[in-house]
């Protein structure tokens, strides 16, 4: 007599089966979890520093306002070209022009112009995290002979950080 073969899937074989698939989806779902939870905390990150950055941004927009108020009182009282520019530098010496704001401006400048008539740079920087600031560079304008009274030049996101190079590589050195 013929002995039947049974071709086919076991119990166990199916069993096996349905463990690794278990095994896969408790894997993935661990993976989505982790991946969904840096996400998170990379957008509460991201979210922290652009609040911090408007706010900046907000600050050095309310010190342009003092600074244009105090150049046009400026320009009001003076006579000519000249003494604008010489009004304006003694005024512009010191940070107080921009106004008294909750942020403090940092690294503040004033370079005068190379004549009696060219007003200057100034420049400043907001610091809104531990390592960058928004650095604000004007040129200041003669009104007597330009439209307006300053341009800006410069409006980005400085490093105020040191980078030191603390990782040593490990390079491969064919031996």
């Amino acid at each position: 007599m013929k002995k039947k073969t049974r071709i086919g899937l076991n119990i166990g074989t199916s069993s096996i089966l349905l463990v690794f698939v278990l095994l896969c989806m408790v894997t993935f779902a661990a993976l989505s979890f982790v991946s969904a939870n840096a996400d998170y905390k990379l957008s509460l990150s991201l979210s922290s520093r652009t609040t911090a950055y408007y706010n900046a941004s907000n600050t050095a927009q309310a010190q342009l306002d003092s600074l244009h108020r105090a150049l046009s009182d400026i320009d009001s009282r003076s006579q000519d070209s000249k003494d604008y520019c010489t009004e304006a530098a003694r005024v512009l010496a010191s940070p107080d022009i921009l106004g008294q704001s909750a942020q403090a401006p940092q690294n503040y400048s004033y370079a005068p112009g190379a004549n009696q008539t060219d007003c200057g740079t100034l420049t400043w920087q907001l610091p809104f995290t531990d390592t960058q600031a928004l650095e604000v560079r004007l040129k200041l304008l003669n009104p007597y002979e330009d439209a307006g009274l300053f341009e800006v030049t410069g409006w980005q996101v400085v490093t105020t950080a040191e980078w030191t190079d603390d990782a040593p590589l490990n390079l491969f050195d064919g031996s």
